[in-house]
């Protein structure tokens, strides 16, 4: 028999818990433009978006550094094997490291 059905099917909840996840962040926004309103129902992350669009996309995001150099506020999060940066609440980067 093996572990093929029950790994599909634990991805197929994860996958189902994430677009609920993206799902009711678009209907509690109204006010998203349509461009950001598919990525996220898409889990497109793009340069630009908020820490709390990223975090509904993303799922939970772990709090790596935050600094100030005069009115810029920059804070980094990282979520698995990606971390994101923020500049004055906006995503201005993120890197995806990857392990061979």
């Amino acid at each position: 028999m093996g572990c093929a059905p029950l790994i599909e099917q634990q991805i197929a909840q994860e996958q189902k818990i994430e677009k609920e996840r993206r799902t009711k962040y678009v209907e509690s926004h109204p006010r998203l433009s349509a461009t950001t309103r598919k990525d996220i129902l898409n889990g497109i992350v793009r340069v630009g978006m908020t820490v709390d669009q990223v975090r509904a996309i993303k799922g939970t995001l772990y709090w790596e550094s935050s600094s100030v150099f005069g009115d810029l506020k920059m804070e980094t999060y990282k979520s698995g094997r990606t971390w994101f940066t923020f500049y004055n609440g906006k995503l201005y980067s993120s890197v995806a490291l990857s392990y061979y």
